[in-house]
């Protein structure tokens, strides 16, 4: 009896051991479980977010091309300028020379703008197809290492706007402009440029700016636009729609056909101009100075229908006939004259306080 008792405690242990191993076995499962699950989830995020920031990184990217992009087509491409030649004609007084270069491969701008400060500058046809630019200078520094220096940097800088080539004057090496060189130290200075640019038909809007360079213009056809503050400006042999200012400088015309609707205006410098054969198109043509004259000489019998209003603050107004020009006048005050030259041209001649005059 005692040993039956025995067999079935013993049945009884074993079956709980039993049962406590299968429990033991069934948690430590499902914990393996549960790490797996986390581990798989936090790979998962993992992902996600290495996925993001490669998002993230790429859009960026992106952003950071669009804008330089953006940034390089808005500041202008350089373009190829082959150098011609480089004449040395430098003395042991002063470096001197000619550098000339040209620009091939352009036929399609339609503008062209040149800017410089003191330079002087000359616009003139070009005899085939190509941008010919002749930079002829003459320097000489305090110092011959302010003068070699200052010549080393005789260059030219050429972009491409749009439509539009831009010329000037490449910047010194420490990247100021090249006039700045007139702010160094003391000493005697004398720095003298003259910019000569042949300019191909392809080109019919021309535009030229300079602060205190002369500007002159021969034989151009188009659109012409020239601003100077204290240069002369000199225009000859030309057929356009003119705009010239001045602030100090005279301008000056010399068998010049204007076209279209054309500005001329200076403050304190005189104006003229001597009028050949005139262009097949109407031309309306304003004078005005303030304190300078202005002079119009007409030589041969005007052949189109022109419209001269000729403005002066207390500068005189003096209008020349030479030749076969008669002049019919349909008022004469003082200060003032309405006249017709030819019967084609219209003209009104007004001086505050200077002198009005048909010879």
């Amino acid at each position: 009896m005692k040993k039956k008792s025995l067999t079935v405690v013993l049945s009884v242990v074993l079956c709980l051991v039993a049962i406590t191993l299968i429990v033991f076995m069934q948690r430590k499962k499902g914990s393996v479980l549960d790490e797996q699950r986390v581990t798989k989830v936090e790979n998962e995020q993992n992902m996600e977010q290495e996925q993001c920031s490669s998002q993230v990184t790429t859009e960026a990217t992106n952003t950071i091309e669009e804008v330089s992009t953006s940034e390089a087509t808005s500041a202008g491409e350089d373009i190829k300028t082959d150098i011609i030649s480089d004449e040395d004609h430098s003395t042991n007084e002063e470096a001197a020379g000619v550098k000339k270069y040209k620009i091939s491969d352009i036929t399609k701008l339609t503008k062209l703008a040149i800017q410089d400060s003191f330079a002087h500058v000359d616009v003139l046809k070009s005899e085939d197809d190509d941008l010919n630019i002749e930079i002829e200078y003459k320097i000489k520094m305090p110092t011959q290492e302010e003068t070699d220096e200052l010549k080393d940097a005789i260059g030219l800088k050429v972009k491409n706007a749009g439509d539009t080539c831009e010329l000037s004057l490449k910047e010194l090496a420490n990247g100021n402009p090249f006039w700045s060189t007139f702010h160094w130290g003391k000493g005697h200075k004398s720095v003298y440029v003259n910019i000569k640019v042949y300019v191909p038909e392809n080109f019919t809007d021309v535009t030229v700016e300079t602060e205190i360079g002369s500007i002159t213009a021969s034989d151009m056809r188009g659109k012409l636009s020239i601003e100077s503050q204290t240069g002369h400006v000199e225009v000859s042999n030309t057929e356009a729609n003119l705009c010239v200012t001045t602030q100090l400088g005279y301008i000056d015309f010399n068998n010049v056909k204007f076209v279209g609707d054309c500005i001329i205006s200076s403050n304190d410098g005189y104006i003229t101009s001597k009028f050949g054969e005139t262009s097949k198109s109407i031309a309306n043509i304003s004078m005005e100075s303030k304190t300078g004259c202005i002079d119009c000489t007409f030589t041969k019998k005007l052949s189109n229908e022109c419209n001269f209003t000729l403005t002066a603050d207390t500068g005189s107004v003096a209008i020349n006939l030479e030749g076969d020009n008669s002049v019919t006048y349909t008022t004469k005050k003082e200060k003032k004259i309405d006249c017709k030259i030819d019967a084609l041209c219209k003209m009104e001649a007004t001086s505050q306080t200077g002198f009005v005059s048909v010879n």
